[in-house]
């Protein structure tokens, strides 16, 4: 565990600039081994009340189950794109095009869903809801963001957020030890896709409340079926 927050501690000083800038340009980071076909999928499809939802991958676009819980919400006419930029999101918001904005993210895609709605603001667009999975250099949830949603690990590499005086924040920590930082989003993927659902509309997906196989879960690994994703 030291060793995996080392190298994380050392991403973060070396790679946290030049990956959120790529992110803002609209340009995803991916591992080398990610197919393109969820990227499609979890494109920009279908509207749902004018909403559309900004998706954040962690370093190297390393997230288990974030590409996964985009292309369920695209499947449900949910619009939903990977990185992207506020100035682009602030234009379609002006135009009408796009009515509620929603940002989630992993790990430092956290940070980075955090800065994208901080960019809004500057442009005075506010934003319905902010969803982040153990945040990683996270800095204070700006004012006009309405609604936070913030799933992190207690004594890890994410953190809490801090509230704004307009915005309500609820920082869910995640005690079972489980539950690590590589895992965090398999485990809490149906429950932050409700969240997501609550403000763009649509139906919810069921949560199941079942313990993972033996030696499954966290960091590191994945249980069988992943506690809380989606059907």
């Amino acid at each position: 565990m030291r060793t995996l927050q080392s190298a994380a501690a050392l991403a973060v000083a070396c790679g946290f600039a030049a990956w959120l800038g790529c992110a803002d340009a609209g340009v995803a980071p991916k591992a080398g081994a990610r197919s393109a076909a969820a990227d499609g999928l979890a494109g920009s499809i279908g509207r749902r009340g004018g909403a559309h939802v900004y998706v954040f991958r962690g370093f190297m676009g390393i997230s288990p189950g974030l590409d996964e819980l985009a292309a369920k919400l695209a499947a449900r006419g949910v619009p939903t794109t990977f990185g992207g930029s506020a100035a682009q999101a602030a234009a379609d918001y002006r135009s009408g095009r796009v009515r509620s904005i929603v940002a989630m993210g992993h790990s430092m895609g956290g940070a980075a869903a955090l800065e994208f709605a901080r960019e809004l603001g500057r442009s005075g667009i506010p934003v319905q809801l902010v969803v982040t999975f153990d945040p990683v250099g996270a800095q204070s949830v700006p004012g006009n963001v309405r609604r936070v949603v913030n799933y992190w690990v207690p004594n890890g590499m994410g953190r809490e957020v801090d509230g704004a005086s307009r915005g309500a924040v609820r920082n869910v920590a995640e005690n079972d030890p489980r539950i690590g930082h590589a895992s965090i989003v398999l485990w809490r993927e149906n429950e932050a896709a409700n969240q997501v659902l609550a403000v763009t509309g649509g139906r919810t997906i069921r949560v199941r409340r079942q313990a993972p196989a033996q030696g499954g879960g966290g960091e590191g690994s994945y249980p069988a079926f992943e506690a809380g994703r989606i059907e």
